[in-house]
């Protein structure tokens, strides 16, 4: 599992977490088509996301620290 802390947010959307896991989903598939099998989750207590399924390196790809 590999963890990231997204930035670029000011606040969270009004629905909630879902809303910002959907957008690294579509995020990871737009940039890796081939990457099938993954998974993401929000950690609401760390305000991190735990992602299965890629590298670190990809991840740096699509959301640069």
């Amino acid at each position: 599992m590999t963890d990231f802390k997204l930035t670029g947010f000011d606040s969270f959307p009004n629905d909630g977490y879902e809303s910002l896991e959907r957008q690294v989903i579509d995020r990871i598939k737009y940039e890796f088509p081939e990457i099938k099998e993954f998974s993401v989750k929000f950690d609401s207590v760390l305000s991190r996301f735990n992602v299965t399924g890629l590298t670190q390196e990809q991840l740096n790809k699509i959301f640069p620290e």
